[in-house]
């Protein structure tokens, strides 16, 4: 597939809960164990219902996908997820979406956006910064033993 300049943003639609159950799914499958695909995308769709989802599509395929939730109290929103097909990973597609959903907070009145991401993930450390991210903190043993997640936050 080729990733032309013509890839856009914006919020998912009812009709993309396939492929980003898909993405989600072939992404985290061995963290996911029985789920199962109808409760991930019956998830999702909820999420595209309450337009807490962005997607990156070029013309009809599927790039990556950015799922958050907004603020019900103090003004911020937390960026719950955000996923990128591997052939499309690098090439501005992550920080798209990061900013779409920054704008739409920001529209929204949110002081403030979040993040968590592994800190042995230096590519998602590197996005973050990029995107004007800073550290906030981290929380040990998050998902295992010698797991750390690190927090991340950006003033709007």
């Amino acid at each position: 597939m080729f990733l032309g300049s013509g890839f856009k943003v914006g919020f998912a639609k009812k009709n993309d809960a396939f492929g980003i159950a898909r993405l989600f799914t072939n992404t985290w499958r061995k963290e996911i164990g029985k789920i199962g695909a109808k409760k991930i995308k019956r998830h999702f769709l909820n999420k595209i219902k309450a337009k807490e989802v962005f997607v990156a599509k070029e013309k009809n395929s599927l790039l990556g996908f950015l799922v958050f939730t907004k603020s019900y109290w103090r003004g911020a929103d937390f960026l719950d997820e955000l996923l990128v097909e591997k052939n499309f990973q690098r090439k501005g597609v992550a920080l798209k979406l990061v900013k779409a959903f920054e704008k739409n907070a920001g529209k929204r009145k949110a002081r403030r956006i979040f993040s968590t991401t592994n800190a042995r993930n230096k590519a998602s450390l590197r996005l973050h910064k990029k995107a004007g991210f800073k550290k906030a903190g981290y929380i040990k043993n998050m998902w295992g033993e010698r797991d750390t997640e690190i927090v991340l936050s950006k003033k709007l």
